[in-house]
Protein backbone atom coordinates (compact mmCIF):
# COMPACT_ATOMS: atom_id res chain seq x y z
CA UNK A 1 0.00 0.00 0.00
CA UNK A 2 1.63 3.25 -0.88
CA UNK A 3 0.39 6.66 0.77
CA UNK A 4 0.28 10.04 -0.28
CA UNK A 5 0.50 12.93 1.70
CA UNK A 6 0.45 16.55 0.33
CA UNK A 7 1.62 18.83 3.22
CA UNK A 8 -0.12 22.27 1.74
CA UNK A 9 -2.39 25.23 1.73
CA UNK A 10 -5.78 25.10 2.11
CA UNK A 11 -6.15 27.24 -1.00
CA UNK A 12 -4.45 24.66 -2.79
CA UNK A 13 -7.71 22.20 -4.54
CA UNK A 14 -6.77 18.76 -4.31
CA UNK A 15 -4.31 16.85 -6.51
CA UNK A 16 -5.08 13.29 -7.44
CA UNK A 17 -3.90 10.15 -6.00
CA UNK A 18 -2.74 12.79 -2.53
CA UNK A 19 -4.71 12.84 0.66
CA UNK A 20 -4.03 16.73 1.14
CA UNK A 21 -2.95 17.70 4.94
CA UNK A 22 -3.60 21.61 5.09
CA UNK A 23 -1.78 21.54 8.94
CA UNK A 24 -5.76 20.12 10.74
CA UNK A 25 -5.33 18.72 14.10
CA UNK A 26 -4.62 15.38 15.16
CA UNK A 27 -7.87 13.12 15.37
CA UNK A 28 -8.33 9.48 15.84
CA UNK A 29 -11.05 9.44 13.43
CA UNK A 30 -9.43 11.18 10.72
CA UNK A 31 -6.19 8.90 11.55
CA UNK A 32 -3.18 11.43 10.81
CA UNK A 33 -3.09 15.35 12.23
CA UNK A 34 -0.77 17.49 13.99
CA UNK A 35 0.40 17.36 17.21
CA UNK A 36 2.70 19.48 19.83
CA UNK A 37 6.54 18.28 19.45
CA UNK A 38 6.60 17.92 23.48
CA UNK A 39 3.77 15.34 23.36
CA UNK A 40 5.30 12.92 20.44
CA UNK A 41 5.66 9.17 21.89
CA UNK A 42 3.20 9.97 25.23
CA UNK A 43 -0.37 8.49 25.99
CA UNK A 44 -1.85 11.33 25.50
CA UNK A 45 -1.30 13.27 22.40
CA UNK A 46 -1.78 17.11 22.28
CA UNK A 47 -3.79 17.82 18.66
CA UNK A 48 -2.53 21.09 17.48
CA UNK A 49 -4.25 23.32 14.66
CA UNK A 50 -1.19 24.62 12.32
CA UNK A 51 -3.39 25.60 9.28
CA UNK A 52 -2.02 29.46 9.87
CA UNK A 53 1.97 27.96 9.14
CA UNK A 54 0.93 26.21 5.12
CA UNK A 55 2.74 28.27 2.27
CA UNK A 56 2.32 27.98 -1.35
CA UNK A 57 5.60 29.23 -2.58
CA UNK A 58 3.57 29.81 -6.44
CA UNK A 59 7.33 28.91 -7.66
CA UNK A 60 6.24 26.04 -10.30
CA UNK A 61 2.95 24.64 -11.80
CA UNK A 62 3.26 21.37 -9.82
CA UNK A 63 2.41 22.17 -6.43
CA UNK A 64 3.00 19.43 -4.71
CA UNK A 65 6.80 20.99 -4.72
CA UNK A 66 6.14 24.05 -4.09
CA UNK A 67 4.17 24.11 -0.91
CA UNK A 68 4.88 23.53 2.75
CA UNK A 69 4.25 23.63 6.02
CA UNK A 70 6.41 24.96 8.96
CA UNK A 71 6.59 22.78 11.73
CA UNK A 72 8.62 25.02 14.12
CA UNK A 73 8.24 29.02 13.52
CA UNK A 74 10.86 31.16 14.57
CA UNK A 75 10.14 34.04 16.40
CA UNK A 76 12.55 35.87 14.27
CA UNK A 77 10.38 35.11 11.33
CA UNK A 78 6.42 34.88 13.10
CA UNK A 79 4.30 36.90 11.49
CA UNK A 80 0.65 37.91 13.73
CA UNK A 81 -0.54 34.63 12.44
CA UNK A 82 1.95 31.47 12.35
CA UNK A 83 1.81 29.08 15.96
CA UNK A 84 4.57 28.98 16.88
CA UNK A 85 4.32 25.80 19.22
CA UNK A 86 6.66 23.59 17.95
CA UNK A 87 4.80 20.66 15.99
CA UNK A 88 4.73 16.97 15.01
CA UNK A 89 2.68 15.21 12.59
CA UNK A 90 0.90 11.88 13.66
CA UNK A 91 -0.27 8.97 11.78
CA UNK A 92 -1.93 6.18 12.69
CA UNK A 93 -0.09 2.88 11.08
CA UNK A 94 0.71 -0.30 12.71
CA UNK A 95 4.23 -0.93 13.70
CA UNK A 96 6.51 -2.26 11.14
CA UNK A 97 9.18 -1.19 8.59
CA UNK A 98 8.59 1.24 6.17
CA UNK A 99 10.10 3.11 3.64
CA UNK A 100 9.57 6.90 3.30
CA UNK A 101 10.13 9.46 0.70
CA UNK A 102 9.95 13.11 1.59
CA UNK A 103 10.19 15.58 -1.29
Amino acid sequence: MIEKFNFTSPTIPPLEGYTQDIGLEYKSERGYGWITQESVGSDNVVPLDITANTRDRNTIEEDTLDSLIHLQYQQDFANPNSIETPAAWEYDIPNGQYIVTVG
